[in-house]
């Protein structure tokens, strides 16, 4: 739900399913009743947009990689503009790399490419695509190193848990300055230490960087 409001469902649909369209409208009716108020209520709506990023077609007469429907009467004209059904219809993305001039295009491919590309493109550069990439790279993990990754990150949340409550302790006893530098040394520790389980995985030093939250530089010493 958006600051203002705003509903949105967003699912990735792989293989085509017969009612699809009854699919999105079933699962937009939940963000329409959510919205009731108990008591004194005039029925007024906030916008709801299902996205879907789809590995199918919708219509096979529809060419447009960008797919928006809304209601409509009779005379096709715009019945009610809360309710949007937008749709991205991979499988009409045909760009290549050098062929990406905006954003949009960008990340088409990156939805469309993600699954069989096994370093970033150049075109793909910006800091948004290297947090996707990383992501996507943890996601694909095998189970014992997705493990390791795992056990690398409650390290460092345990250790953060057990320094907050040394912080309230510390507070409640007068000792707040040492405990903030205790707990300041704690969570450099846990960072250079997750910061080496993912690099002896493989991730490179800029996808470790931003996962971390440690400079290039930094990294790149270990």
């Amino acid at each position: 739900m958006s600051p203002s409001g705003e509903r949105f469902i967003i699912e990735l649909q792989r293989v085509k399913q017969i009612y699809f369209k009854d699919h999105s409208l079933f699962y937009s009716t939940f963000a329409i009743q959510e919205q009731s108020k108990r008591g004194d209520w005039n029925y007024k709506l906030a916008a709801v947009y299902t996205i879907g990023i789809l590995d199918f077609l919708v219509d096979d007469h529809e060419p447009d990689v960008l797919y928006h429907a809304q209601l409509k009467d009779q005379h096709n004209r715009l019945f009610y503009d809360k309710l949007n059904f937008i749709y991205l219809v991979l499988p009409r993305f045909n760009r290549q790399a050098h062929e990406l001039l905006i954003l949009q295009d960008k990340w088409l491919y990156a939805f469309k490419h993600l699954h069989e590309l096994d370093r970033i493109p150049s075109e793909l550069q910006e800091t948004i695509f290297q947090r996707l990439f990383a992501t996507a790279q943890i996601a694909q993990l095998h189970a014992e190193e997705r493990q390791v990754y795992e056990t690398s990150l409650k390290d460092y949340r345990d250790f953060m848990s057990a320094q907050d409550t040394a912080h309230l302790e510390g507070y409640q006893e007068g000792e707040l300055v040492g405990i903030e530098k205790g707990k300041q040394l704690g969570l450099e520790e846990g960072k250079r230490e997750t910061t080496r389980r993912l690099l002896a995985k493989g991730m490179n030093v800029e996808q470790v960087a931003d996962l971390v939250g440690l400079s290039l530089e930094v990294v790149a010493t270990f």
